[in-house]
């Protein structure tokens, strides 16, 4: 199946997006400040941003923004005729952006379907966990016999208030 790119609205003739989740900058002459000098067109390295989305950074008038590509290939891709908030990934993997496997939903619709696809993971499951489910038992063992939570935070390398609230049950309370 062939490639099928788009201008990113707002980067018109600066930046293409994909059908397949591919962007790219466009062949241009662009000044600095100081001199100017010509850009070919080249594919753009893709990060995972702090949910683990797939993110890109694209600069204009000397500013740079990061955009989820995702989001960037549903408004290319599909049309959203109920002007819908959220993009959600039909087969709830963040890193499988082709326009095939997104559609727009509402946020009510979105945390639905994470919930029936068994998405939301808890503790160590979850992408940006610091601890682990043993962390997490062996702070409560301590806490029980007076470590202090300054203590204990240094040790694992987080917040009093996260130790805190792992103590009261607030944060981790599926571990036992």
């Amino acid at each position: 199946m062939i490639e099928r790119w788009k201008a990113i609205a707002g980067y018109e003739g600066r930046y293409e997006v994909s059908d397949k989740g591919h962007v790219r900058s466009l062949a241009r002459t662009a000044f600095n400040g100081k001199a100017t000098h010509k850009l070919r067109n080249r594919v753009l390295v893709r990060c995972k941003g702090g949910h683990g989305y797939l993110v890109v950074s694209l600069w204009k008038n000397g500013e740079t923004t990061k955009r989820t590509i995702h989001r960037l290939v549903a408004e290319a891709f599909i049309p959203n005729t109920y002007d819908l908030p959220e993009v959600n990934h039909k087969d709830g993997i963040k890193t499988h952006i082709t326009s095939d496997n997104l559609e727009w939903s509402t946020h009510q619709n979105n945390t639905k379907h994470a919930f029936a696809a068994g998405l939301n993971a808890k503790g160590e499951d979850r992408t940006q966990a610091k601890l682990t489910d043993k962390a997490v038992r062996a702070i409560r063992k301590a806490g029980a016999i007076g470590y202090t939570q300054s203590c204990l935070a240094k040790q694992w390398g987080v917040s009093k208030s996260v130790i805190s609230r792992i103590l009261l049950r607030k944060v981790w309370a599926h571990v036992s």
